[in-house]
C-alpha cells in the first residue's frame, strides 16, 4: 500500500468517525426533546458528539503516533457585542467556537472557526430580518466592536482585520424533529458549514470542516495567548476560550459536576464534557495557558477546580459553546 493510499484511508476513517459522532449527538437530542430548538442541537454537538469524536479519533490516530483530547463546553447564551450600524443594543458574537491546537516537533499550530447557528429547511437559507442582517454585517465586515456582556469582558474593544475571513462561518442545522424515523439519513448532511452571505449555501459538512481544522487547512490561524502584538482575531479566540472554560469551572465550583447534563425535561445545562481521548500536559495545554497548571483539572470531572475564583457569576451568560481539539505527537 502506497503512502497516498494510507493517507486516503486515514482521511476516510477520520471523516466517517466525525460523521458518526455528529449524528450520534443529534440523535441523543431527538431522543430527549420532542421539539428541539437551535440551542438543543448545538448542545448535542458539544455534549455528545465531542465525547464520541475524541474517543474515536484517539483510537484511530494513536497507531500513527498522535494523541487526541477533545473538550466540549456548552453555554447557554453568548457574548454580546455592540458596533456601529445596528438598531439593537447589541448582537451575539456567535454560538459555537471550534478550535484545534497541534503540538509537534516545531511551533504549535492553532486554528479556529467561529460559527453562528441557523436552523434551516433548505438551501439557500435567506437571512430576512434585521437582526440576521446585522449579524451578517458583523461576519462579513467585522467593524470594531465592544463587548457588552458578560461582565468579564464588558467594555473591551476588538478589531478584526482582513475581512471577510475563513474563521467566521454559519452553521446550518436541519430541523430533524419531523424525520425521527429516518434514523438520521436525510438526503444531505444534517449539519453543514456555509460562508457568510445573504443566501447561505453550505460548502462543507461539519465533519469535513472539523477534519479541515485537523489538517490545519480550515478556519483561521490564531497565535498563542502570550504572543506579543496579538491580532484582533487572536484576542477574540482567547476571549471566548477563557469565557467558556471559566463557565465550566464555575459550574463545577457551584457543585454541578455530579449532575446530569440535562434537566428532567431534556433541556441541556451548561458545563464541560471531556472525551475519552488522551489527556497529557500537551493535549491540555490550551486550558493550562488560561488557568495555569490547575487548568488540567477540567479534564478530570472528579478533581477539584482551581483554588483561585474565576471572575464571573456561575449563572451569568457567557459562552459561546466550545469544542476544543488538541493533538500531539510529543507526549508529556
Amino acid at each position: 500500500m502506497t503512502s497516498n493510499d494510507t493517507f486516503q484511508r486515514l482521511e476516510s476513517e477520520l471523516i466517517e468517525a466525525a460523521s458518526l459522532s455528529v449524528r450520534f449527538g443529534l440523535r441523543e437530542i431527538l431522543r430527549r426533546r420532542d421539539e428541539p430548538e437551535e440551542p438543543d442541537y448545538v448542545a448535542g454537538l458539544v455534549c455528545e458528539s465531542s465525547r464520541l469524536l475524541g474517543a474515536a479519533w484517539n483510537e484511530i490516530l494513536m497507531s500513527h503516533g498522535v494523541a487526541v483530547s477533545v473538550l466540549g463546553v456548552f453555554c447557554h447564551g453568548s457574548p454580546m457585542v455592540a458596533f456601529q450600524g445596528i438598531d439593537a443594543t447589541h448582537r451575539e458574537i456567535g454560538d459555537l467556537l471550534i478550535a484545534h491546537v497541534h503540538h509537534g516537533e516545531g511551533p504549535k499550530s492553532r486554528r479556529a472557526i467561529l460559527l453562528q447557528a441557523k436552523m434551516c429547511d433548505g438551501e439557500p437559507t435567506n437571512l430576512k430580518d434585521d437582526g440576521d442582517k446585522e449579524q451578517l454585517h458583523l461576519y462579513v465586515r467585522w467593524p470594531e466592536f465592544t463587548y457588552t456582556q458578560p461582565s468579564r469582558v464588558e467594555g473591551e474593544k476588538r478589531k478584526i482585520v482582513y475581512t471577510p475571513h475563513a474563521g467566521a462561518r454559519y452553521l446550518l442545522i436541519d430541523d430533524l424533529s419531523s424525520s425521527r424515523n429516518s434514523r438520521l439519513r436525510p438526503r444531505r448532511d444534517p449539519v453543514r458549514v456555509a460562508p457568510p452571505a445573504e443566501g447561505l449555501k453550505s460548502r462543507w459538512s461539519l465533519e469535513e470542516a472539523m477534519y479541515g481544522l485537523f489538517l490545519q487547512q480550515a478556519g483561521r490561524p490564531f497565535r498563542g495567548k502570550n504572543t506579543p502584538h496579538q491580532s484582533g482575531w487572536d484576542k477574540v479566540v482567547w476571549d471566548l476560550l477563557h469565557l467558556a472554560t471559566n463557565k465550566a469551572f464555575n459550574r463545577r465550583g457551584a457543585g454541578y459536576q455530579d449532575r446530569s447534563r440535562y434537566t428532567e425535561s431534556g433541556v441541556p445545562v451548561d458545563g464541560a464534557t471531556v472525551s475519552a481521548g488522551s489527556v497529557h500536559k500537551t493535549t491540555t495545554s490550551t486550558v493550562r495557558a488560561i488557568h495555569g497548571p490547575d487548568g488540567q483539572s477540567l479534564y478530570n470531572p472528579n478533581s477539584e477546580p482551581p483554588e483561585e475564583p474565576v471572575d464571573q457569576e456561575a449563572d451569568e451568560p457567557a459562552g459561546p459553546s466550545v469544542i476544543l481539539i488538541e493533538t500531539s505527537t510529543a507526549f508529556e
